[in-house]
């Protein structure tokens, strides 16, 4: 259903099927199971709304079963295509909880929680970005492998978040952060991130810092 005719409808009567009476044994092993769910809500993610796709993700995750690298990268369009970034708490949740936190979904949610400007929703954010940055910090003072592969990119983006909510002191410390380990970080923060931060030094009237 997914990979040829990509047919929804069809997709739920199978679903439906396969989940009457002693039926689930045709899903196979473990792995086989896997791969069923996630091309089932790999269709969801591209022809249902947003929260029908929330719907069968809290049905799946985590008990029966965990999302991989394609199902998570088209539940993040979704959600993006629907301006559901209310969501993205819970998934960088549920990627903390299956150790996901080092591949390129945590820039994407990153990305997509610096687009926001709803004051509600930034505060959020700004607490996980926050926390994120403390924790990699204890990490790499410890000489322990960090729990996320941070890079500029995904600093400038939690740079901007902060500064949305309001909290330019955190910006400061991150772009500090930043300066100091720069030399084994990949790319730089982006060009939007450093003028924001900048117009956030002349607002807090801290010119030391702009020089």
């Amino acid at each position: 259903c997914f990979i040829q005719i990509k047919d929804l409808q069809l997709a739920y009567k199978i679903d439906e099927f396969l989940h009457s009476g002693s039926n689930y044994k045709f899903l196979g092993d473990a792995f086989k199971e896997g791969i069923y769910y996630s091309f089932f809500f790999r269709l969801i993610c591209q022809f249902e709304t947003l929260e029908k796709i929330m719907y069968y993700y809290d049905l799946f995750t985590p008990n029966m079963w965990t999302p991989n690298t394609l199902a998570l990268s088209d539940l993040l369009n979704a959600i993006k295509l629907h301006d559901g970034q209310e969501h993205l708490p819970r998934i960088w949740s549920d990627l903390v909880m299956f150790q996901f936190t080092r591949g390129e979904e945590t820039g994407t949610i990153f990305k997509l929680m610096a687009e926001e400007n709803r004051p509600e929703l930034l505060s959020q954010f700004a607490e996980v970005a926050v926390k994120i940055i403390e924790r990699w910090t204890e990490e790499n003072d410890a000489n322990i492998k960090e729990f996320i592969l941070l890079t500029g990119e995904l600093l400038g983006n939690m740079m901007v978040i902060v500064m949305k909510a309001d909290r330019f002191s955190e910006a400061w410390k991150m772009f500090e952060l930043y300066e100091k380990h720069s030399s084994k970080l990949s790319n730089v923060p982006s060009e939007s991130a450093m003028s924001m931060l900048l117009d956030g030094c002349l607002n807090e009237k801290h010119t030391k810092n702009v020089l």
